[in-house]
């Protein structure tokens, strides 16, 4: 927009000066069309010195607040390999942004104001990889929204993502996606709602009781999911 506008004044100046038929004239309309350009180009400098830049190269993805004193952050390679694409949140008054995270590193990008397929598209074409990770690097990231208070946005990622089969801190019986889930019910005022994440929470524990290794570790898990099942109907 602001290229257009200077386009536009320019093409005035020039017209203006071809029509003016003495030198004051001309200066007039020099002085008159430069100050609106100068204007125009003072406010596309200063609204681009606010706005938030997500800079990708090969090894590194930075974001840098606009604003003084926001936060900035780095995604590196040596953190991890697989992208994601987190969409916005808005879930029992918790609203976050659409995020570019780094899976396993417990860190994410919040990218208001950039096009989600410009910034897969500006990644992948430098090398960055769209992915899942691996089990123990979604099971790190769920651990850190967990141990962060994040509910809302853990049970997010297990419901675009899908489950995590992995075991709870300690409890080796025990789902750590179930456990989110049921975290998370706990905090739900509404009774309709909790049940319906209790039964899900369930249901991640029998998918995980069904990697059991023993039939006595396969009836530990399967007696948490009966837990999380009465707790639904409670």
């Amino acid at each position: 927009m602001a290229a257009i506008g200077v386009l536009v004044m320019a093409l005035g100046l020039a017209v203006s000066l071809g029509a003016q038929p003495t030198v004051s004239g001309k200066i007039t309309a020099a002085v008159f069309f430069g100050l609106f350009i100068a204007i125009i180009v003072w406010l596309w400098r200063r609204a681009n010195r606010w706005r938030d830049q997500l800079e990708i190269t090969p090894d590194v993805i930075s974001f840098r607040h606009g604003r003084r004193g926001g936060p900035s952050i780095t995604l590196t390679r040596q953190d991890g390999t697989d992208l994601r694409l987190i969409p916005p949140l808005s879930d029992h008054g918790v609203i976050v942004g659409p995020r570019l995270a780094l899976v396993g590193s417990g860190e994410a990008i919040t990218i208001y104001g950039f096009a989600a397929n410009a910034v897969r598209n500006g990644c992948a074409a430098v090398g960055w990889r769209f992915g899942n990770g691996s089990p123990a690097e979604v099971a790190r990231d769920l651990r850190a929204l967990r141990d962060e208070g994040r509910l809302a946005e853990a049970v997010q990622l297990l419901n675009v993502f899908g489950l995590c089969d992995w075991p709870t801190d300690g409890n080796p019986d025990s789902s750590l996606s179930a456990s989110i889930l049921e975290r998370y019910a706990d905090e739900l005022g509404d009774r309709a709602p909790a049940s319906a994440v209790y039964l899900r929470a369930a249901q991640a524990q029998r998918s995980f009781a069904a990697y059991a290794s023993s039939g006595g570790e396969g009836t530990a898990r399967m007696m948490e999911a009966a837990r999380l099942d009465a707790k639904a109907q409670s």
